[in-house]
């Protein structure tokens, strides 16, 4: 028997676009002497032709490779030459002639975050037959682990959800359906998504309300004072928690506190304002998983230059009044 291999078969295109497919085939049966350790793939272009060129410098270890650079309209053929140590074997039967154009309505995979905060690849089909089935793999070959990520199909659209990314996930997702040939797409999960995704995952957990405008502190002509902030609008069922100086607290007649979620405005309003008044403020805020806290440090030279400005608007307004007492 001769020492190189024999030839690869079942060479197929899929992913066929405009400037670009992914051709597929199977191993020889025979190997040859030694173990096929890569592959050679030659590309045949117009119809009817026969002039085979190269298409890489340098042979492949997998049994998949992506063709680019194609011209959109043409036709093209493929075949391909296992390699071992012995030298080249034998090329395949070429591929079915394919014209370089996409199949109207074929997407790409979508990856994202969904609203749980989960990582996903999805697809959508632009047609299925009554007995089609999505087929997920990775590096077109392995099967996808049912213990790293789960998938979800339903009508025409599947999603493969990732249980917990890593980077034990990384790598070239493919997905087609089983009984249409020129539907099919792929998609490479680097560790740049991962790390964005992954950014963007917890930001969907942990979500954040958002501030408009910080703490300000007002005294007015009567010298009570008003503590403000204001958020993003916020829901019905948002909730506030005061925390002045280590402990909740709620409205009472010297210090009303107010909460419109519609405006996202919470305030705070002291009268008399005193030394009692004095320390840190915190507004801790939840509405449904978004949640945020901030905080004013009202003390030292802040404070006294509010509590003496409250005490000169107050004697000034009581004498406008007229209500001046003798002695102060």
């Amino acid at each position: 028997k001769m020492p190189e291999p024999g030839c690869p078969y079942d060479v197929v295109p899929r992913e066929v676009r405009r400037n670009s497919l992914v051709l597929l085939w199977e191993k020889p049966l025979y190997c040859g002497h030694s173990p096929v350790t890569s592959y050679l793939v030659e590309m045949c272009s117009g119809e009817g032709a026969d002039n085979w060129e190269a298409l890489m410098e340098e042979p492949t270890d997998k049994t998949y490779f992506k063709v680019s650079g194609l011209e959109a309209g043409e036709i093209y053929k493929f075949r391909v030459s296992a390699v071992n140590s012995a030298g080249v074997g034998q090329p395949s039967l070429p591929s079915e002639e394919i014209r370089a154009e996409a199949k109207p309505g074929v997407k790409d995979i979508e990856i994202g975050v969904d609203e749980d905060g989960f990582i996903f690849l999805a697809f959508e089909t632009p047609e299925m037959n009554d007995s089609s089935q999505f087929v997920w793999t990775k590096n077109y070959r392995d099967a996808i682990d049912s213990g790293r990520a789960r998938i979800e199909s339903t009508d025409n659209k599947s999603k493969l959800t990732f249980t917990n990314p890593s980077e034990q996930d990384l790598g070239l997702y493919t997905v087609e359906i089983s009984d249409i040939n020129d539907i099919s797409s792929s998609i490479t999960f680097t560790d740049k998504d991962l790390e964005r995704l992954l950014d963007l995952s917890w930001q969907v957990r942990n979500p954040l309300i958002g501030l408009k405008s910080g703490w300000t502190v007002e005294v007015f002509e009567r010298g009570d004072v008003r503590l403000s902030l204001r958020v993003e609008p916020l829901s019905p069922a948002a909730e506030l928690k005061l925390i002045f100086n280590d402990k909740q607290i709620t409205s009472t007649p010297n210090r009303k506190v107010n909460f419109d979620r519609a405006s996202g405005l919470v305030e705070v309003l002291i009268d008399p304002f005193s030394e009692a008044d004095e320390g840190s403020y915190t507004a801790q805020l939840r509405d449904g998983r978004a949640k945020n806290q901030f905080t004013l440090v009202l003390v030292d030279e802040k404070f006294r230059q509010t509590l003496a400005q409250s005490r000169s608007n107050k004697r000034d307004w009581t004498r406008k009044q007229g209500e001046l007492p003798w002695r102060s």
